[in-house]
């Protein structure tokens, strides 16, 4: 199934919400939504690490030598980019 383009898909939200929007046309438009969403959850999901204070705990480094974000260094920001739903 296409995968469309931003200006592509909000053509086709914006006819889905007229009602315009029936069979393949509506396949494609829940395929791109659901993959876009998939997409966003797994980012969101890397931006959490990197956002979380606890990644970047000064008492972890004090007690193991190091912190989380030392031991990740960027693997989990990979991911989420190179990931495919």
């Amino acid at each position: 199934m296409p995968l469309l383009d931003e200006d592509a898909l909000k053509s086709l939200v914006e006819e889905s919400l007229r009602g315009k929007v029936v069979g393949s046309d509506l396949r494609v438009l829940i395929h791109n939504l659901m993959y876009y969403k998939s997409l966003a959850d797994e980012r969101g999901k890397a931006l959490g690490f990197y956002a979380d204070p606890a990644t970047y705990d000064i008492e972890h480094l004090n007690r193991h030598g190091f912190i989380i974000i030392d031991k990740d260094g960027g693997e989990i920001a990979r991911k989420a980019l190179e990931y495919k739903p």
